[in-house]
């Protein structure tokens, strides 16, 4: 998702938040269903995808690519080398990652570097020698 798109979402959830408290049209949403099922997947959506934070709680990572998992109360992180997952809280005392390491077949491996990320909306590509490895946060 390109930043403009992400802070444009952000925009329109702050406007229809801002009505639904102010007694506009969406404070009346429960009485609309295609309304509520609308604004509904709106966030869901946006939700989804990936986007660039700066000042993670990873050490030695400034910044990174993350998607949240608010059901789960987790977020990924999508670094070089791998992805890291965290609590939602940063300060539960845990997190765990995988690594993508190397290619085998038998007995042979190839040891792969580090990855270029691609970042398309939901969509994370993990880009090194000619190959891809990808990614989503989308369901389905």
């Amino acid at each position: 998702m390109a930043p403009n798109d992400f802070f444009n979402g952000l925009l329109a959830l702050q406007i229809a938040l801002t009505l639904a408290v102010t007694g506009g049209p969406l404070a009346r949403a429960g009485d609309d269903p295609a309304l509520a099922s609308a604004v509904q997947r709106a966030v869901q959506e946006l939700d989804l995808d990936a986007i660039w934070q700066v000042g993670t709680p990873i050490d030695g990572v400034d910044a990174a690519w993350q998607a949240p998992d608010h059901a789960q109360d987790m977020r990924t992180f999508f670094v070089p080398d791998g992805i890291r997952v965290v609590p939602g809280d940063h300060d539960a005392g845990w997190s765990t990652g995988l690594r993508f390491a190397a290619l085998a077949r038998g007995a042979e491996r190839e040891e792969v570097g580090v990855a270029r990320i691609a970042v398309a909306g939901p969509r994370v590509e993990y880009r090194r020698l000619g190959r891809s490895s990808r990614t989503g946060s989308a369901i389905g």
